[in-house]
């Protein structure tokens, strides 16, 4: 019994005696890395990049810790001092220097800037210990800040030039259908499109940039106004709705249709003061005054000119601007009722 007792002290003395050996003793002064000048300054990156190209070599100074620790150096920039969106670039593992290359820093643009455009990053270096036990965490330590001036290059974004709406209501389901709902695309917005249409709350429909199976969907990053079933989407209700689809924002958005009049047939140029009235699957307004009759489409979604959504009734048709010229204009005397009939694209003055 009392060799037992024995060995087991002579145990617990020897493990005592490992964990002091094993335990760190980290230095108290630890210096912060020093990140040198930075090399590469007004680099142009463009169409012909190579990500692999070389731009620099960023260099900064080693973090004692008072031991051999494992140390990871992380580049991090931001577009603002603060660096409250800092994003790592780059790391290494107990080396002071990293390659810079065009596909590092034009990747890391692309957090910032949605255009080719000349940008500047704060730059700094984080120093982390990788691998350690301490009683507490060890808070990483942040160089000097610089800045690196570059031109970054964006991908223009590539929108399809036309737009369709098919559906119970619109052909269908057929692509051959002269009732499938071509789109009209907003001036000067490349990737937006809208159209006005009567909806059935109970029929599908859904959208593609061609008159075929393939490239169809039924929503984009986000779905405003209405909800989607079995792939296709709905209206709440039956109505007369405004559809915009902007795939520069990922959104489509569906809302009650608001048409208006403006210019002197309705008395002035302010926007949004003389709306169409809803009668079934028809709009109607009244003239107030003899003028050129000028019309429009309102969308909470729009980002353009009222004008940018325009269209005229001739010959009986609507005939919708799109990215054509400034319409023909058709002038009306005062008392004269308009009436639109999305769904056939025929309008009436009387």
């Amino acid at each position: 019994m009392r060799n037992t007792i024995l060995w087991s002290l002579l145990l617990v003395a020897f493990f005592i005696g490992c964990d002091d050996e094993d335990q760190v003793i980290m230095k108290s002064d630890i210096s912060a890395p020093v990140l040198q000048e930075l090399s590469g300054q007004g680099y142009v990156v463009d169409e012909n990049m190579n990500a692999d190209d070389s731009v620099a070599q960023w260099q900064w100074t080693a973090v004692d810790y008072g031991y051999s620790a494992a140390i990871n150096y992380a580049v991090e920039v931001d577009v603002s001092e603060s660096f409250e969106n800092a994003v790592e670039i780059t790391s290494v593992n107990g080396d002071t220097t990293a390659l810079i290359t065009a596909g590092i820093i034009n990747d890391a643009a692309a957090n910032f800037v949605t255009e080719t455009s000349e940008i500047t990053f704060y730059v700094r270096i984080k120093a982390s210990i990788n691998s350690i036990s301490f009683d507490s965490p060890v808070e990483p330590l942040y160089s000097n800040v610089k800045e690196f001036t570059f031109t970054a290059y964006v991908v223009p974004p590539e929108y399809p030039e036309t737009m369709y709406m098919i559906g119970t209501d619109f052909g269908g389901w057929d692509w051959n259908s002269e009732e499938v709902v071509e789109m009209t695309p907003v001036y000067g917005v490349e990737g937006a499109f809208w159209c006005i249409r009567y909806f059935n709350a109970a029929n599908g429909f859904k959208w593609s940039p061609s008159r075929a199976w393939g490239e169809d969907f039924f929503m984009l990053d986000e779905a405003i106004g209405y909800t989607e079933s079995d792939g296709n989407a709905f209206v709440p209700e039956d109505g007369i709705y405004m559809v915009y689809i902007d795939m520069a924002a990922g959104t489509i958005t569906i809302e009650p249709a608001q048409v208006y009049g403006i210019g002197d047939c309705f008395g002035s140029w302010d926007t949004e003061t003389y709306p169409f009235t809803v009668s079934g699957d028809k709009m109607t307004i009244t003239t107030t005054a003899t003028g050129e009759l000028r019309m429009y489409a309102g969308s909470s979604a729009a980002t353009s000119d009222w004008w940018t959504r325009e269209f005229i009734i001739l010959d009986g048709e609507i005939v919708y601007r799109g990215t054509g010229p400034d319409q023909e204009r058709v002038t009306v005397e005062a008392g004269s009722v308009i009436t639109l009939d999305f769904n056939a694209g025929t309008g009436t003055i009387e």
